[in-house]
């Protein structure tokens, strides 16, 4: 049986995160870190996670406090001024780019979606259909399709003179064999095995699909099967790579159609893609997650950098081109230097907060004091540096650019009451008795866990005991929210909805329903949840879709389900002289350049 990931919801789910108190004093908080250490054992190194139990002092007066302390890089001076650049696109170089990631890396898109590794190979492989810029389903490997008049029908016209890395040609045999392995180990092999009666190759290059009944998703579903919060559809893999491959494909078997290949894939050390010379572009531009996907640099190292400060300073010297892992705090710095620009991603979603259904004092009375008692605004202050234009205070779970949103719901004054008296007498009607609140975060995205400590406060102030569990590994995180993982189980996770499922949501069957093949779960199960997810999955129109996007929402806020924080968006930081490296959902490393002086 395949190996058991998760995108880092988390990617979908890419779980993100939320930062220190705002103001006013300081305060100590329990953190339990599982970490993993160099020991001496008679005489030989050996790796072996450690946990450590720590008291970090939050001062609350500086919000961009990190746990190493407050980060005062100090470079070389930089010019006061920058010569004009050219806009041409120039190949040639390297890009390097730094990021904190230093455990877990899942490469296998059919069995996981785990971010990181979907930004990576979304330069690397290709899917039959994609997400546009503007969210759209457009070309990639089908270069068209028709649908039959009942809507059953999926007839896909495959493009001709794409090659793989390893040189063979792509044809209709390797999208069979692509489907054939989804269907036994995808991540949403059931969602999408429901859907999809048939398939064949009619010829080399043209492939039909037949569904079960028409629905208005079925294309957004073969661009996003992850496990959730994925942009990546059912890669393609060579048929010779993948035929009859039940186990995780390794580095080295990740050969797609992409503009770069694999060269290299390091965990904690290195991720080196090199340009394809053989790519085939699609006509036109790069447009979201397809288009034209041009290979600039003749290489892109990612490089291990345990520690934000070290990626600032190489950023600073030039060492580095791209800080992967940006932080809201450090914004005044880079705006300083002329040679670094600050790269804002509107597209982050909407931060929610989980409870995990594994505990009996979590009754609803429990559920519906934290509800009443979280202050939102606090936690989107803490979590963007103390910068209200960064959040969006909104009850509807979809953002306000998503098709989904929703003014004046009914729910409204269930969100962000920030109403103490009303927690603790909620809290005194539930079946709470001091157990320990547990909060799971990872150490690589520090606002996870900063976040958690302003969460802790608030908890505190309302009577409930709580504690932070810090993983410097996220398959050690994913491994405490997995169905099938022992107990004790965590009382709560933050998660993040990004914008691909803002635009095709029928991943949340996979998240909040009762079935228990999805990886990562908060263990909720509802019988009117089931039927308005049953509703979503079979909605042949938008307007059902919303009717249905719309009794979940209920749904969630009156059984308390979880809360919505805030929509936020999210900075990039980047030398000023590397080109296309713009805002979306998710990176795009094809299409940068570093551009020349004129």
């Amino acid at each position: 049986m395949f190996k058991k990931r998760w995108n880092a919801l988390l990617a979908l789910m890419m779980i993100t995160s939320l930062v220190l108190p705002a103001c006013g004093g300081s305060s100590k908080v329990e953190v339990t870190r599982v970490v993993k250490e160099t020991v001496i054992v008679e005489g030989t190194p050996v790796v072996q996670e450690v946990t450590k139990v720590v008291e970090v002092e939050v001062e609350k007066e500086t919000p961009v406090q990190k746990e190493t302390g407050i980060i005062t890089a100090t470079p070389e001076p930089a010019p006061t001024v920058v010569p004009p650049l050219s806009d041409e696109p120039v190949s040639g170089g390297t890009l390097d780019i730094a990021w904190r990631r230093t455990g877990w890396l899942a490469w296998d898109l059919h069995t996981s979606s785990e971010g990181f590794s979907r930004d990576i190979l979304l330069s690397v492989l290709d899917t039959l259909v994609a997400y546009g810029e503007d969210y759209s389903i457009v070309p990639s490997l089908a270069e068209s399709w028709d649908i039959s008049d009942d809507g059953k029908t999926y007839t896909f016209h495959l493009r001709r003179g794409v090659k793989f890395h390893d040189g063979t040609d792509f044809s209709a045999e390797d999208v069979i064999a692509s489907l054939d392995r989804y269907l036994e180990v995808g991540g949403r092999k059931a969602q999408v095995a429901a859907r999809l009666e048939s398939y064949e190759a009619v010829d080399d290059y043209t492939i039909v699909m037949n569904i079960a009944e028409p629905v208005v998703s079925f294309l957004d579903l073969l661009a996003t099967p992850g496990f959730g919060i994925a942009i990546y559809g059912i890669a393609i893999y060579p048929k010779e790579i993948i035929e009859g491959r039940g186990d995780d494909l390794t580095p080295e078997e990740i050969v797609g159609t992409g503009p770069y290949r694999v060269d290299e894939w390091e965990v904690g050390e290195v991720v080196r893609l090199a340009r394809f010379e053989d790519y085939v572009p699609y006509p036109g531009e790069r447009d979201g997650a397809a288009g034209a996907k041009i290979a600039y640099f003749d290489e892109i190292n990612f490089h291990t950098v345990p520690e934000f400060g070290a990626e600032l300073a190489g950023l600073q010297t030039g060492e580095y081109d791209i800080i992967w892992d940006s932080d809201y705090g450090s914004a005044n710095i880079i705006e300083a230097d002329p040679n670094l620009k600050t790269i804002w991603n509107k597209h982050g979603g909407t931060l929610f907060g989980n409870f995990v259904f594994a505990h009996p004092w979590m009754d609803l009375k429990f559920r519906q004091a934290v509800q009443a008692g979280v202050d939102m605004e606090a936690l989107g202050l803490a979590a963007t540096g103390s910068c209200p234009d960064c959040i969006a205070l909104e009850a509807s779970i979809w953002p306000e650019f998503s098709t989904w949103h929703v003014d004046d719901a009914p729910y409204q004054e269930l969100y962000n009451q920030h109403d103490l008296e009303k927690a603790k007498a909620l809290l005194a009607e539930s079946s709470y008795d001091g157990e320990e609140f547990e909060i799971l975060s990872v150490s690589y995205f520090p606002h996870w866990s900063n976040g958690a400590r302003e969460l802790v406060d608030q908890l505190t102030e309302m009577g409930i005991t709580a504690k932070i569990t810090e993983y410097g590994d996220g398959a050690l995180f994913v491994s405490r929210l997995s169905l099938d993982a022992e107990d004790p189980k965590p009382a709560f996770f933050f998660a993040s909805m990004l914008t691909p499922v803002l635009v095709s949501p029928e991943w949340l069957a996979t998240f909040w329903s009762c079935d228990p093949s999805y990886i990562v779960s908060p263990h909720y199960c509802s019988d009117e949840m089931e039927a308005a997810l049953d509703d979503l999955l079979t909605a042949e129109n938008v307007e059902e879709k919303k009717q249905a996007l719309l009794e979940m929402e209920r749904i969630m806020y009156e059984d308390a389900a979880f809360f919505p924080a805030f929509g936020i968006g999210s900075p990039m930081f980047a030398r000023s002289d590397i080109m296309g490296f713009e805002s979306w959902y998710t990176n795009r490393f094809h299409g940068v350049w570093r551009a020349q002086p004129e």
